[in-house]
């Protein structure tokens, strides 16, 4: 509704009371919009910015992560929802293009849950996760690798995206000469 104030008129008829007249009310604009605002209870957020490839696998991990580290406690959130903001592009020409937002938001009934200074609330979960996880989000096995010292060699085994990638390095007295065998290739030799 919209209230046309141009033949407003105010008189005092008391100690503290004011009579208004010549308000009009005319119909909404067909934009109008209606919002219903109702006593939600607390609520928090974190931003947790993610880089790289393979983003929507580390929003997941760390989703996952966070779920695990609030455990039981899950049923004292009245919402606990987990956002990607955006995406990174394909070979992101540099570490702007490449970040994304991903988004933490909880509320609750219970103002002690979203202290930032509980050790066993929503604060500490997500932060928790993120300085333990969130920065590399790589499971362990993904880098392993593995040295061998033989004969004047070092040879060094490690994951790479077409399979298992061999380093060879021939130990000299002032240089190391380095070649790289992918997986199914000739073996390399000292």
């Amino acid at each position: 509704m919209v209230a046309d104030l141009s033949g407003i008129q105010m008189h005092q008829i008391g100690e503290e009371l004011v009579r208004v007249t010549g308000v009009k009310g005319l119909p909404p604009p067909p934009t109008t919009k209606v919002g219903i605002t109702l006593p939600g209870g607390f609520q928090a957020e974190w931003h947790i910015w993610m880089c790289g490839l393979d983003i929507e696998e580390k929003c997941k991990v760390t989703e996952n992560q966070i779920r695990y580290a609030i455990g039981d406690n899950i049923s004292r959130f009245t919402k606990l929802k987990f956002q990607q903001m955006g995406y990174s592009a394909v070979d992101a020409p540099n570490q702007d293009v490449a970040t994304v937002d991903f988004r933490v938001f909880a509320q609750t009934k219970d103002p002690e849950l979203l202290r930032p200074d509980v050790p066993n609330g929503f604060n500490r979960w997500v932060l928790e996760t993120f300085l333990q996880s969130a920065p590399v989000c790589l499971p362990v096995i993904s880098m392993a690798q593995v040295l061998t010292l033989s004969e004047g060699c070092l040879s060094e085994q490690r994951p790479s995206s077409s399979g298992t990638e061999t380093v060879l390095r021939i130990l000299g007295r002032s240089h190391a000469a380095v070649r790289t065998r992918r997986e199914g290739a000739q073996p390399l030799r000292c």
